[in-house]
């Protein structure tokens, strides 16, 4: 029997904050966001995983960044996450909200 990789999904995402400033000489915007990272697991067996950090991406241009903490998703079942942005072009960061929930 073959181990499959999980499958990560990024999902329920609600936009909290947008602000642009394109007036000046040098554009900048600010996001911040909520969101709910899914890692499902289609193995008999449970699945482990460190830290890792996922990209979001907007016409092909990098506009923030989520951390996913490790965690262990169960066999046969869906491990959620919920998430944090707040990016600026200044500064970039992310935490996480460890409500987790596992479904089957």
């Amino acid at each position: 029997m073959r181990a499959k990789s999980p499958k990560l999904r990024l999902t329920n995402i609600e936009f909290q904050n947008l602000n642009t400033t394109s007036g000046s000489s040098s554009p900048s915007f600010e996001l911040s966001f909520r969101a709910q990272v899914r890692v499902k697991n289609s193995n008999f067996w449970p699945y482990k995983f460190d830290n890792t950090a996922s990209t979001v991406t907007y016409g092909g241009f990098t506009v923030g960044q989520v951390i996913i903490p490790k965690g262990k998703a169960g066999m046969k079942s869906t491990k959620k996450i919920n998430v944090i942005h707040c990016e600026d072009d200044r500064k970039s960061g992310a935490d996480a909200d460890h409500e987790e929930e596992e479904i089957r």
